[in-house]
C-alpha cells in the first residue's frame, strides 16, 4: 500500500511538484551570472595590464631619450629652460639672429641660446662679430684683406679665395659649371645647379640624397655627420659637415638657394674623417665674403 503510493504522480494543487524546478532554473541563473561577472572581471584585468604595459614602453621611451642626450653639441641649440647644457668646451651664446647689423641685442624672449666654441681663435658655427668678436670680429676681414677675388657674372657671384689657392678652368657640363679652387691641402670647388629650377631648397637636397644613398658600390657616397640652416650672401643656405667615403676625405659643403638655382659650395681637405680647425677657417672666411652681385 505504501509503495503504491510513492509511485504515483502527484496531483494538480501539489506543491511539491513545482520547487525542484524553479530551484534548478534558480541555480542556472546564479552559476550565469557568477560566470558573467568572473569574465568581465578578467577581461578588465587584461585590458588594464596592456594599457599598463603601453604606459611603461612610454616611459621608457622618454627616459631613454632624456638619457641619451646627455649635452648640446656645437652650433645646435640649448633650451633657455631646461636641464641640457653644452658639451665640454663649448659655450652658450646667444643666437645671431638676435642682434641687427649694429649689434644691437634685439629685445624678446630668447627661447633657446646657442653652443659654440666662443674663444679657439675659429669663427665657427653659431658665432659671430656680435656673439663671439674674439674669434670673428676680424677673422673674417682682416684675414681675407689681401686674398684675391673670383667673379662670375655668368651666375652673378663672387667670392674670395685662400692664397694658397689657384683658379683652375671652369669644368663645364652636368650640372652647369664647377670652379675649381686647387690648394696644396684644401681646395675648393663652387658648382652651380643649373641643370632645372628647383622649387625649395629642401626639394634640391631630397633629389640629391636620393642620388648619394646609393652612388658608392651601391652604397652611401657620403657620411653626414653634421647638418645646420643658416644664410649665405642673404639667401637661405644648408651646410653640411661629411666624410666623402669614395674620395677618403672630409668636406664642409653648404647649399645656397637663389631664384630656383642652387649654388654648392665645397671646401674639402685632408684625409681624416673629422673636420679639422684649418677646414673650418677657410670655411668660414671663404663664405663670409661670398655675395651676389646680380
Amino acid at each position: 500500500m505504501d509503495q503504491q503510493n510513492f509511485n504515483q504522480p502527484l496531483q494538480k494543487g501539489q506543491k511539491g511538484a513545482i520547487k525542484p524546478f524553479w530551484i534548478v532554473v534558480l541555480l542556472v541563473l546564479v552559476i550565469a551570472l557568477v560566470g558573467v561577472a568572473v569574465w568581465q572581471r578578467n577581461s578588465v584585468s587584461q585590458q588594464i595590464i596592456a594599457l599598463q604595459k603601453q604606459i611603461n614602453a612610454l616611459q621608457n621611451q622618454v627616459f631613454g631619450n632624456q638619457q641619451s642626450v646627455s649635452c648640446v653639441k656645437e652650433g645646435e641649440l640649448l633650451p633657455t629652460a631646461g636641464q641640457l647644457d653644452c658639451c665640454s668646451g663649448l659655450t652658450s651664446l646667444s643666437r645671431v639672429d638676435k642682434y641687427d647689423s649694429s649689434c644691437n641685442f634685439i629685445s624678446g624672449p630668447l627661447g633657446y641660446l646657442v653652443c659654440a666654441a666662443c674663444g679657439n681663435g675659429v669663427c665657427g658655427t653659431g658665432e659671430n662679430k656680435c656673439n663671439c668678436p674674439q674669434d670673428c670680429s676680424t677673422s673674417s676681414a682682416g684675414v681675407t684683406a689681401n686674398w684675391k677675388t673670383y667673379r662670375n657674372d655668368k651666375y652673378g657671384y663672387e667670392i674670395k679665395y685662400l692664397p694658397t689657392m689657384a683658379v683652375v678652368a671652369s669644368q663645364p657640363g652636368w650640372p652647369d659649371t664647377t670652379n675649381v679652387f686647387s690648394g696644396n691641402a684644401i681646395s675648393a670647388k663652387i658648382t652651380v645647379r643649373a641643370d632645372k629650377k628647383y622649387t625649395s631648397l629642401e626639394e634640391f637636397i631630397k633629389y640629391t640624397d636620393n642620388i648619394q644613398k646609393s652612388a658608392y658600390e651601391g652604397g652611401p657616397s657620403v657620411q653626414i655627420n653634421k647638418q645646420i640652416e643658416t644664410t649665405i650672401g642673404g639667401y637661405g643656405a644648408v651646410q653640411r659637415e661629411q666624410f666623402l667615403l669614395a674620395a677618403g676625405m672630409s668636406n664642409i659643403i653648404t647649399y645656397i638657394f637663389k631664384d630656383g638655382t642652387v649654388f654648392s659650395i665645397s671646401i674639402e681637405g685632408g684625409v681624416e674623417s673629422y673636420i679639422g680647425k684649418d677646414l673650418l677657417s677657410a670655411n668660414n672666411n671663404m663664405l663670409s665674403t661670398f655675395k651676389f652681385t646680380n
